[in-house]
């Protein structure tokens, strides 16, 4: 199933993901041509496969609603879209399942959702720690045209 940027959409569904990424050159320019519509602190990490799917933890806060988290088994990527399940996962377990994980291996990043000047929402991924000053610019619903280089399937843009 889907999350969307506030929760779990419904228990014990298959989703199909689709989505583009797109790296952002300049993040200062993306956020001031657009406005900003929420931002949730998003803290996960990846376990490894599990019968060929890929298998994350995260936790969400900052978006008015409390903390939530969730487990995601994310199947291969096929062009933009891939299966993803998702459930929800007690926040305390989610955290001790973290814990396990390395430091290096933990990924903390903000999620905005944005409106572009075009009248598109995406969504703006600001990564913190290891990875900061890393911007990945979203569109999930593959509408967009834009004019920077595409993420998704480089080593950097695939962290899921």
């Amino acid at each position: 199933m889907i999350v969307d940027h506030h929760g779990v959409s419904s228990e014990g569904a298959m989703a199909i993901e689709i989505e583009r990424r797109f790296l952002v050159r300049d993040s200062r320019a993306a956020f001031a041509a657009a406005e900003e519509l929420g931002g949730q602190d998003i803290v996960q990490g990846y376990f490894g496969r599990v019968g060929g799917l890929r298998l994350r933890v995260r936790i969400l806060s900052g978006d008015g609603r409390g903390e939530t988290a969730v487990v995601t088994f994310k199947g291969p990527r096929r062009g933009y879209c891939r299966l993803e399940f998702e459930y929800p996962l007690a926040v305390e377990r989610a955290r001790q399942v973290l814990k396990s994980l390395p430091g290096s291996r933990i990924i903390r990043k903000t999620r905005y959702s944005i409106r572009g000047p075009d009248g598109l929402v995406w969504s703006l991924d600001q990564f913190r720690g290891a990875n900061s000053g890393l911007v990945i610019a979203e569109d999930r619903a593959c509408r967009s045209r834009p004019t920077g280089r595409a993420a998704v399937g480089g080593r950097r843009g695939g962290y899921g």
